[in-house]
């Protein structure tokens, strides 16, 4: 599918308008284009834009996305994030989400990548990236694990340490 995936949007709102509660769950297939999670029309001033997700399962090929969480301007925003529930995937960017979310499969390796992005500079803060692993991990201390990979450019150096784990951007 190409084209623009919108999760929830806002045109020429009145009071009381909202962008709440929207999720795009991707479990497969090809995706080209924005995927955006809320969108805003410009014209509309201090929308509130919570809860909305863009959730990633399986293979779904994304190469040719953008992952979008909120697209517009004059909002105030919470709670909207990208979860990530497999790794492997390719995508162009992702870009103005309050949290990045990786809930990584068990049978992760030591050496693989879960997100790559190859369309331009990213910009993340280190406090909106959240990490966990479904079940017992096969990872031991000193094993690496690249997080978000970006040849272009990368704001965002991130290292996460615990006493028997270790992961961090390649």
């Amino acid at each position: 599918m190409s084209g623009e995936i919108i999760g929830g949007e806002i045109r020429y709102a009145k009071g009381g308008s909202a962008i709440r509660n929207n999720a795009i769950n991707i479990y497969g297939g090809t995706l080209s284009g924005n995927v955006t999670a809320a969108k805003i029309d410009n014209t509309v001033t201090n929308i509130p834009v919570t809860n909305n997700a863009i959730n990633i399962f399986g293979s779904p090929d994304l190469s040719g996305a953008n992952l979008i969480g909120i697209s517009g301007s004059n909002y105030t925003a919470a709670n909207n994030s990208l979860n990530i529930h497999t790794y492997g995937i390719t995508a162009q960017n992702i870009s103005n989400f309050d949290k990045v979310n990786f809930y990584l499969p068990f049978e992760v390796q030591s050496g693989a990548r879960i997100l790559t992005l190859t369309g331009g500079v990213t910009n993340l803060e280190p406090d909106k990236i959240g990490m966990s692993m479904h079940g017992n991990s096969p990872l031991t201390t000193g094993d690496t694990i690249g997080v978000i990979y970006n040849s272009n450019a990368w704001t965002c150096p991130l290292q996460i340490t615990t006493a028997w784990r270790q992961v961090r951007t390649l």
